[in-house]
């Protein structure tokens, strides 16, 4: 088994985390997966994103909004 440094498909979060490398490293870092903690702003489950994930407009719209909302929620925080 290979294993690969991935870095937040997120470009304003700076997460890295080992995982395995179930593409070989077409990219160097990997940058296809969101973190847990996006994935957890963005209402997805780190485990089901795959390589080439098909998402609809109208999820990807969904995803966006979600991932706003919550950069103004963590700002809203660092405010205080």
């Amino acid at each position: 088994m290979s294993y690969v440094v991935h870095y937040c498909k997120n470009k304003k979060c700076n997460n890295a985390w080992t995982d395995l490398d179930i593409t070989n490293a077409k990219t160097i870092p990997p940058q296809w997966k969101y973190c847990k903690e996006c994935c957890k702003s963005l209402g997805i489950e780190f485990d089901s994103q795959t390589y080439k994930s098909k998402l609809s407009d109208e999820r990807k719209s969904k995803l966006r909004n979600n991932l706003l909302n919550y950069r103004k929620q963590k700002q809203a925080k660092e405010k205080t």
